[in-house]
C-alpha cells in the first residue's frame, strides 16, 4: 500500500473568480506528503502557501481546476466527509488568535475534542496531554484568559488545541513567525518529539530557510502560485545559487560554505544544518 498520504495535482484556483476584483491564488500547483515524513512548503510572501494548505482539510475545496486526495478521500467529492478529514488533518494558522474559540485557555484546547463527543475524562486527559507536549503547565495555565498571553504563549496554546485532536498530520502555516529564539527552539523540540514519538507527518509552511534546514527532510517551492521545485532539503537548499529566482535565500549555513570554498576552505561533502557544518569546518581545519 502506498505511503502517500496527501497529494495534489494540477490546483488552480483564483479569488473572487469572474468578478473585477479576481485574484490568482494558485496555479498548476502540485504537492505530496508522505506518512512520517517532516516536509517543508516554501516561497516568498504571496506564492500561494496559505492557500495550498487551506486545501489540506477542507476549509478550501477545488471547484475550479485540478484535485486534492488526502487520506484517500478526493476533497471536490460531495461525499468527502470534511468533519471526519478535520480529524486527521490539524491545521496552525499563522496568527494564533484568529484560531481561539473560548475565553479561557483550558476551554480552548478542550473545544475539539468536546465536538468528537469524548467523555468528560477523557477530554481533560486530552487537553492535559496537549499542554505538556508543548510545554504548559496544566495548573498555571489551565484557567488564564487566552488573550492575556504572552505571543509565544498564544502559539503554544494554539498548537496545543490542535493536538488534542490528535492528528495524523500537522500543519503549521508560519507558526514560529515572530518568535524569540528560546521560543522557537521550544516549538522545534515539540515537533521532533511528536514525530519521534508518534510518527506524526508534519508540513511546515515557513519563509525561514534555516528552520527549514534544521528541521525539514523535503521542501516543495512555491512561486507565484505554481510548484517550481521538490526535493530532498539538502539538495534544495544546499545550492548557493536557485533560489534566488525565486525570492528566496539560501540558509546562513549554506551561504557560510560557499564562502569557504571560495577561500579554498577544503569542505567535504554537502553539510547543511548548523551541527553539520560545524563538524565540516572541523575536519576541514584539522591537519
Amino acid at each position: 500500500m502506498s505511503d502517500i498520504i496527501v497529494r495534489v495535482q494540477g490546483l488552480s484556483y483564483t479569488y473572487m473568480a469572474g468578478t473585477p476584483l479576481a485574484a490568482m491564488g494558485l496555479q498548476d500547483a502540485t504537492l505530496t506528503l508522505r506518512q512520517g515524513e517532516f516536509a517543508a512548503l516554501i516561497g516568498a510572501g504571496g506564492s500561494g502557501k496559505s492557500t495550498l494548505v487551506s486545501f489540506l482539510n477542507g476549509l478550501l475545496r477545488p471547484r475550479q481546476e485540478g484535485q486534492v486526495v488526502v487520506f484517500g478521500q478526493d476533497t471536490a467529492s460531495p461525499t468527502c466527509d470534511i468533519i471526519s478529514l478535520r480529524r486527521y488533518v490539524g491545521l496552525v494558522f499563522q496568527y494564533p488568535h484568529h484560531q481561539f474559540l473560548e475565553q479561557h485557555v483550558g476551554d480552548d484546547i478542550a473545544h475539539g475534542p468536546r465536538q468528537l463527543g469524548l467523555s468528560r475524562e477523557e477530554i481533560r486527559e486530552r487537553v492535559r496531554w496537549a499542554m505538556e507536549a508543548v510545554g504548559l503547565d496544566f495548573q498555571d495555565f489551565v484557567d488564564r484568559r487566552t488573550f492575556s498571553l504572552s505571543g509565544g504563549e498564544m502559539r503554544r496554546v494554539a498548537l496545543a488545541g490542535v493536538l488534542a485532536m490528535k492528528p495524523d498530520l500537522l500543519v503549521l502555516d508560519e507558526a514560529t513567525t515572530g518568535l524569540d529564539p528560546r521560543g522557537r527552539a521550544q516549538i522545534h523540540e515539540v515537533l521532533h518529539r511528536l514525530r519521534a514519538d508518534r510518527g506524526m507527518t508534519i508540513l511546515l509552511v515557513s519563509n525561514d530557510m534555516d528552520e527549514v534546514a534544521e528541521l525539514a527532510d523535503r521542501v516543495t517551492v512555491l512561486h507565484e502560485g505554481k510548484t517550481v521545485l521538490a526535493g530532498p532539503t539538502r539538495e534544495i537548499l544546499g545550492k548557493e545559487t536557485g533560489l534566488e529566482g525565486y525570492g528566496l535565500a539560501p540558509p546562513i549555513t549554506t551561504r557560510v560554505l560557499h564562502a569557504l570554498r571560495q577561500a579554498d576552505v577544503p569542505i567535504a561533502g554537502t553539510p547543511l544544518t548548523r551541527a553539520e557544518v560545524e563538524e565540516a569546518i572541523w575536519q576541514a581545519m584539522r591537519p
